[in-house]
């Protein structure tokens, strides 16, 4: 273990630069740790961790499920497509895809009846259309997105600036102590953030098998700030 934390933190030092050897995004404890908020905004977040013990990695991704208020959002392309294909025949990849696309571009309740009726129509067999459109409006309601007169794309990517803010906040906590961010200093908090030091404070933490515990963090997410910040800012920082 103290082996495999050298190498790491030594790829994590060497990787430091977007636009030169490029940058080492790591995730704690793994990547679904992006899906890991149970509400949106989670006050809690700055304060979640792991044990070490909770292994193998199959455990947290059940942790992260049983738990996780986004799952359902992320989750919903995919639902649709598997019902399209599973219920309703539509196997043929490019006519689910493009099937679920026209759905996933809705953007507002009413008549939402009709509008999934018409999208249906051209793809699936008449016998078939009510069964459809009503089992797809269930699952879009019980998504909750058009409620904001956005599309789940729309939606998606306020979810995703949520996301990021969260793990922005946490990343500062691990390494400063602080982790509300005011809008004013959000900018200055991300760019002042140390990866290495913060993988540093992980291996501390997680040191011991038996009693240490990993922040949860997802920093991939943060590469879209890296590349764009303008992309991460709403109303909700």
């Amino acid at each position: 273990m103290v082996i495999f934390q050298k190498k790491i933190l030594k790829m994590q030092k060497y990787f430091v630069d977007a636009a030169d050897m490029g940058k080492l995004y790591l995730n704690y404890p793994m990547i679904e740790s992006y899906q890991h908020l149970k509400t949106l905004p989670d006050q809690d977040y700055g304060a979640r961790k792991i044990p070490v013990s909770l292994q193998p990695g199959k455990r947290y991704k059940a942790l992260v499920k049983s738990e996780s208020v986004i799952a359902k959002y992320i989750e919903f392309p995919h639902r649709i497509e598997d019902l399209l294909k599973e219920h309703f025949g539509i196997c043929e990849e490019e006519k689910s895809r493009s099937c679920c696309e026209k759905i996933t571009y809705l953007f507002e309740e009413s008549s939402l009846d009709d509008k999934i009726q018409t999208i249906l129509s051209g793809y699936i067999e008449e016998k078939y259309l009510q069964t459809a459109k009503y089992q797809i409006k269930d699952k879009i309601e019980k998504v909750g997105y058009l409620h904001n007169r956005q599309n789940y794309w729309e939606y998606m990517r306020d979810i995703f600036r949520q996301i990021i803010y969260h793990n922005i906040c946490k990343a500062n906590w691990i390494q400063n102590r602080q982790y509300f961010i005011e809008q004013n200093q959000y900018k200055q908090c991300f760019e002042g953030l140390d990866l290495t030091k913060i993988l540093e404070v992980q291996n501390k933490s997680s040191k011991d098998v038996d009693t240490g515990f990993i922040w949860v963090l997802n920093t991939c997410v943060l590469f879209v700030a890296e590349y764009q910040f303008d992309l991460v800012i709403d109303g909700t920082v």
